[in-house]
């Protein structure tokens, strides 16, 4: 049986509209929370996995009332419409284990990430926020490009010219690093490094290259930290880069060097299972490979 589902908001950017009440802990009322009220376990675990599958979310972002930042109603004529497609007792019960596994991988990495927040945010660590040309050396700083300016120019005048020298550099950085990122959505950003070197490819192109950095592998871990799920362009992405802490504590940085490599391999724990579940969703659903592929790519 379903129950009345009023309106609610989800975020839209999140494909996780739907959450797992199995205790009935929650309350369901008229204003803020909607909800689907099954008779037997297998059921509600299915729902589960099938609303939070890309399928529902794809049609779902298609019909329902668009709000102010991407939020997006999830009352009951947006959700009503929502295709579920049949099933054997068998399939119910694949999807639904595979829907507690991947709400564990999730859990799992939102706690490492938490702990790696603390660590960052403690009164170990201080802030590191170097500028741009710390990235990139012939950006220069403001008073670099006044050290080099032409002898002819004075006071005000030498200081505009180095500043807009400096802004002029750091724009042609800039331009060169969001044709990168349009190369593909959502953006690749990948970290390298070892042998005293420190890498950024973003889409397979070099984008950052430093040598001989301290504390290289503290840098490295917060980068892939930072950009495990980036989304933007290439000024968030250097502002990004440049919000860096600095410890002189040894263990700590130890610490959160382990935990965002045990983060990287639980996130490719969660790809393989959201692969190995989008797989029987898109079978359950009868899709071709393009309609497979054009979900995917939302």
């Amino acid at each position: 049986r379903v129950n009345r589902l009023p309106s609610s908001r989800f975020h839209a950017s999140i494909r996780r509209p739907c959450a797992l009440d199995a205790e009935g802990a929650c309350c369901l009322d008229n204003v803020d929370v909607g909800g689907i009220l099954t008779r037997d376990r297998p059921t509600l675990l299915y729902l589960f996995g099938m609303l939070n599958a890309p399928v529902c979310d794809y049609v779902w972002r298609r019909i329902s009332k668009p709000f102010q930042n991407d939020f997006r109603s999830a009352n009951k004529q947006f959700i009503a419409p929502v295709p579920i497609p049949d099933a054997t007792p068998a399939q119910r019960e694949q999807v639904g284990r595979l829907a507690l596994r991947l709400q564990d991988l999730h859990t799992r990495g939102r706690a490492l990430a938490d702990a790696i927040d603390a660590r960052l945010a403690s009164a170990q660590t201080a802030p590191f926020e170097p500028g741009p040309e710390w990235l990139w050396a012939e950006v220069r700083t403001p008073a670099q490009w006044k050290a080099v300016a032409p002898a002819s120019l004075r006071g005000a005048a030498r200081t505009v010219w180095a500043k807009d020298r400096h802004a002029a550099a750091l724009a042609d950085r800039l331009a060169t690093l969001d044709v990168a990122l349009a190369a593909a959505t959502p953006a690749v950003c990948e970290v390298v490094d070892g042998a005293g070197r420190l890498s950024l490819h973003v889409n397979g192109r070099v984008a950052v290259d430093l040598f001989d950095r301290p504390d290289t592998p503290f840098i490295a871990a917060q980068w892939r930290h930072a950009l495990r799920n980036f989304r933007g362009d290439a000024r968030r992405l250097l502002n990004q880069l440049l919000k860096l802490r600095a410890t002189p504590d040894a263990a700590l940085a130890d610490a959160v060097v382990r935990l965002v490599v045990e983060r990287q391999s639980l996130a490719s724990e969660l790809v393989a299972a959201e692969a190995e579940m989008n797989a029987i969703v898109f079978g359950l659903y009868g899709l071709t490979d393009e309609e497979r592929s054009q979900i995917q790519a939302g």
